[in-house]
Order: structure tokens, then C-alpha cells, then sequence
């Protein structure tokens, strides 16, 4: 039995060789030869690495840079701009006429020359001072504010008085008390409200602290 066993795998194991070699055989010429002389390939090879800059222990890609100023949302043309108030001027021109004026009455002015100076402080050097920061249009506002509304206002105290034509100085109260509550109005109204204007914001620099590995400097970062 064992005998049997062993004259069959011998006869499987040569008719397995007996076949390799006539399928070597029946290949073309050379093709055995170039199968056995041609080299093994070689793998690529990997491109070499750029050196990482510094701070890339800590996670960082690239050195730090300031944060750069965004354009507003009304577009890269429209700039900023911020509100400037001069208002401290007007009221130094007010300050001056009230003490012409005063000056004037304590020193009985009857020419009247020390009036006609305090009024025109009063009106022009107020409208001088708009026009100076560029704004001509409020200047000419501000001088018919300040003549048209102590004017109107001592109009209405006179007529609330209610007096017959008999009586020769019967209003002249009301008057006072409308001229220097117009002349009152007028001040707070030019110093509030005309006397502010919009101008760009001038840029701002901040100098900034930086410290990354191995270095050390100053960063310097603003709104332009």
C-alpha cells in the first residue's frame, strides 16, 4: 500500500516538471533570457522636505504676522472717518463779546462804539470760525442764526406784553427778556450742533511684543 502511495507522487512530481519545461520551450526566443537578466526596479524616492521655519514645535505654519486692517462693508473706497468737535472756539467768541459788551456798560459808552464791537464778535467772528475749518455754508447759517433768532424772539416778548400805542416804552422789557433768550439759544445751538465736522481718521500705529522660539523682536501694527 505505502509502495503505491509513493510511485504516484513520483509520477504526479515528474509530469509537473515534464510540463514546465515545454511551456519554456514554446515561449520566443529571449524571453526567458530577458526575463532572468532584467534588473529588479527600483522604487521613487521621495522629494526632500523645505526646512520648517521657526515655530513649527508650537504648531505654527509661518512667523506671526499684525493682523491687517478689513476694508469697511461700503467697499475699499469709502474710508473711515471720525467726528470732530470745535465747538470750545465759538464759545471763547461769545465769551469775548459778552465782555465788549459788558465793558462798554460799565464804562458808559455813549458813543456806542464798545456795542457795535461786541455785536460784531457776536455775529462775524462765530461764521469766521466755520469758514476756517472748510465749512463756509454753516458760517453763512450761523451768522443768519445768530442775528435772526434773538430778533425774532424779542418780537414775541414784546407782543406778549399787550400794550397801547400811549404807552412809549411798554415792550422794551420783553424785548430784553426775548433778545437774551434768542442770543442764549443761539450760542447752544452753533456751539452743539454747528460746530462739529467729519474728518478721516488719522492712522494708528501700536507697537506689539513678539517672542517665538529661539528669537525675539517688536511687531508693529495699526489701522491705516
Amino acid at each position: 500500500m505505502h509502495h503505491r502511495i509513493a510511485f504516484a507522487f513520483f509520477i504526479a512530481t515528474l509530469a509537473g516538471t515534464l510540463s514546465v519545461a515545454a511551456a519554456a520551450r514554446a515561449a520566443p526566443p529571449g524571453v526567458a533570457e530577458a526575463a532572468q537578466q532584467a534588473p529588479p526596479r527600483a522604487l521613487p524616492r521621495a522629494a526632500p522636505q523645505p526646512p520648517q521655519p521657526a515655530g513649527t514645535a508650537y504648531g505654527y505654519s509661518q512667523p506671526w504676522t499684525p493682523p491687517r486692517h478689513l476694508p469697511p462693508p461700503g467697499g475699499a473706497a469709502s474710508a473711515r472717518t471720525r467726528s470732530v468737535w470745535y465747538g470750545w472756539q465759538t464759545l471763547l467768541a461769545d465769551a469775548a463779546a459778552v465782555g465788549m459788551f459788558v465793558a462798554a456798560a460799565e464804562v458808559e459808552d455813549h458813543s456806542g462804539v464798545g456795542y457795535v464791537a461786541a455785536g460784531v464778535t457776536y455775529v462775524a467772528v462765530p461764521a469766521a470760525i466755520h469758514v476756517a475749518h472748510g465749512r463756509p455754508w454753516v458760517g453763512a447759517g450761523d451768522a443768519a442764526l445768530r442775528v435772526g433768532m434773538p430778533v425774532m424772539l424779542g418780537q414775541v416778548g414784546t407782543n406778549l406784553e399787550q400794550c397801547s400805542r400811549r404807552e412809549f416804552f411798554c415792550g422794551l422789557s420783553g424785548f430784553i427778556i426775548g433778545l437774551a433768550v434768542g442770543w442764549s439759544g443761539a450760542v447752544a445751538i452753533d456751539a452743539s450742533l454747528l460746530a462739529r465736522k467729519t474728518v478721516p481718521e488719522e492712522p494708528r500705529v501700536v507697537i506689539l511684543p513678539m517672542a517665538e522660539l529661539g528669537r525675539a523682536g517688536v511687531s508693529v501694527a495699526g489701522a491705516f
